[in-house]
């Protein structure tokens, strides 16, 4: 984040209702929590809209999982997963997809806000640092699970998709 100083940039932050920092870009992050039947998603036809989308998974995770009883395995990834997800909510992102390693949010949609791409850099340095600052247990062994986070912001068309599981913003 350009002109928050890092020592102070996370911690000023930490609590998504409070106000950012004044050289910050953007004035408030507000947490959205948002469900799939929430009527401000986008509609079926699409809604063209400029957001910022945040991929987060782990790195050589078939490695680090493979060595694992499969019951552990899934220990494992779910305790990560839901390490990666919680700075995207307490950002105001919205969960799109996650698939086996890996997490899909957006920022910006269903809700439109100005400061998505704030939000969405936000939500990834959280999850690094979280990574970068503690380990994952699993059967009282400590293990060091790395990740990558990429974002980018654009124009995209946003849309509701019914799928076998749900409705899904794709």
């Amino acid at each position: 984040l350009h002109g928050v100083p890092r020592e102070q940039g996370m911690s000023e932050v930490s609590n998504p209702t409070e106000p950012l920092p004044a050289t910050a870009v953007a004035k408030n992050v507000v947490p959205g929590r948002l469900q799939t039947a929430d009527p401000r998603w986008p509609s079926r036809h699409g809604e063209r809209r400029v957001t910022t989308i945040l991929f987060a998974d782990i790195v050589s995770s078939t490695a680090l999982l493979a060595a694992l009883d499969p019951d552990d395995a899934m220990e494992l990834l779910d305790a990560a997963i839901a390490r990666i997800m919680s700075p995207i909510k307490a950002f105001g992102g919205t969960i799109a997809r996650v698939q086996g390693d890996g997490v899909m949010a957006i920022f910006g949609a269903p809700v439109a806000v100005e400061d998505h791409a704030v939000r969405a850099c936000l939500a990834g340095l959280a999850i690094s640092r979280e990574f970068n600052l503690r380990t994952l247990k699993r059967a009282g062994e400590d293990i060091r699970v790395d990740v990558r986070v990429g974002i980018n912001s654009g124009l995209i068309v946003a849309r509701t998709v019914q799928s076998d599981v749900g409705l899904e913003l794709d």
